[in-house]
């Protein structure tokens, strides 16, 4: 991750923060969604914890999504751009 666009958004999430954490939840969903896509089976990403400490402090739901886009090199032709396709298809979101 580019270190500066973190930096950007805890700030920005940090000047934010008592305007989220008043909203009224029961009239809204307030996330912070993040997402990556991974091209590799295994792994993660790291978060500081000023981004973390700022989401808390505005009282976000914290959506995380892994994209695994992880072709197998031994397909059996039932594919289509690298993804399963048919019956018993398997898509691999984590």
């Amino acid at each position: 991750m580019d270190e500066n666009v973190i930096a950007r958004a805890v700030t920005t999430l940090q000047h934010m923060a008592p305007a989220l954490a008043s909203l009224d939840r029961t009239r809204c969903r307030v996330p912070l969604h993040i997402s990556a896509v991974r091209n590799e089976e295994q792994g993660g990403f790291e978060l500081p914890s000023e981004l973390i400490s700022a989401a808390g402090a505005a009282r976000l739901e914290l959506v995380v999504s892994i994209l695994c886009d992880v072709s197998d090199e031994g397909n059996s032709g039932d594919e289509e751009d690298g993804q399963p396709v048919g019956p018993g298809s398997e898509h691999r979101f984590i």
